[in-house]
């Protein structure tokens, strides 16, 4: 599972860390929301990668790099799926679940971004949107 990309810029060069990490596909891919230091470096990831589904909130954005992920997602038949607050997916030994948004609408981005906890045994880590 990969969460966000960062921006455009950042792309190729997570593209290059994940491939010395010798990862060659993602069960899940996770867009918290689509501003661009979030989602830019998708499309060269997606490129590179291949990913059986992505998780995306609050996706009505007019930004190109925003457009061009849509558009690969719909050239590569990802399943998309939209965030429900209480919803788990298993992963591996682990799973997580989607703790936010945790109510409709969209009129500020970063106020909608996706939350998730994944657990793994007796552990659980909390991935957030924090902004600086």
């Amino acid at each position: 599972m990969l969460i966000d990309a960062g921006y455009r810029v950042n792309g190729k060069s997570i593209v290059k860390y994940l491939q010395r990490q010798h990862i060659d596909r993602f069960d899940y891919i996770i867009a918290t929301h689509s501003h661009p230091d979030h989602v830019g470096g998708w499309a060269e990831v997606l490129k590179n990668f291949e990913t059986d589904r992505i998780i995306m909130s609050c996706m009505e954005y007019t930004r190109n790099n925003y457009r061009d992920l849509v558009r690969l997602i719909e050239k590569k038949d990802i399943e998309t799926i939209s965030p429900v607050a209480g919803t788990y997916y298993e992963f591996g030994r682990a799973y997580f679940t989607i703790l936010a948004p945790n109510s409709d609408g969209c009129a500020r981005l970063n106020n909608y971004s996706i939350v998730t906890k994944l657990t793994f045994k007796r552990n659980s880590f909390l991935f957030t949107y924090v902004q600086a």
